[in-house]
């Protein structure tokens, strides 16, 4: 008989007046699953498949664009800390992006891993930070929009990705107080 699979709700509080960003937010989450889960892991590098982002035939094509719906609007949130999104929106295959503030091509990659079926990889080069516009209603279309608007390519290939692999985790210990 296959055992169900647990989950679990976190809840914890940062401490100090700082704003909490993304990085501080998984240090803090890996202190807690450390303490509670018993977590070890370490870090490798493994050949797995990915999607790498290079810069097409003819150039990259980033014009300053600034979409009128970014005017006069604040950054919208993504994830813990404020973003450069003013407007995302992805749904399933379907979605949209519209970038404010500048963002790097590798900020890009990290982001689109997050709904992709696979880790998204910069190989483009570019150290610039940009603003853009993105429309898509599925994987390849997304592609097509990343060429034509960007002047970016998106390839399927083995990249070096690295994964953590957990060498221990135990069920968490009881919370404090109980």
């Amino acid at each position: 008989m296959q055992e169900s699979p647990l989950y679990y709700e976190i809840q914890a509080i940062a401490e100090g007046s700082e704003p909490l960003t993304l990085a501080r937010a998984l240090e803090l989450l890996q202190v807690v699953l450390a303490d509670r889960f018993q977590l070890k892991f370490h870090k490798e590098t493994r050949e797995l498949p990915a999607y790498a982002i290079t810069v097409g035939r003819e150039g990259p094509k980033f014009t300053g664009i600034k979409s009128p719906r970014c005017v006069g609007q604040k950054q919208a949130m993504f994830g813990v800390h404020s973003g450069p999104f003013h407007d995302t929106s992805v749904e399933g295959r379907h979605g949209s992006l519209t970038v404010c503030d500048p963002i790097s091509i590798t900020f890009l990659a990290r982001m689109l891993t997050l709904y992709l079926d696979r880790p998204v990889i910069d190989r483009t080069g570019l150290t610039g930070s940009y603003v853009f516009e993105l429309k898509w209603d599925n994987r390849s279309s997304l592609f097509s929009e990343m060429r034509n608007r960007l002047g970016l390519q998106v390839i399927a290939r083995n990249e070096p990705v690295e994964v953590m692999v957990i060498d221990r985790v135990e069920r968490p210990s009881a919370n404090p107080g109980q």
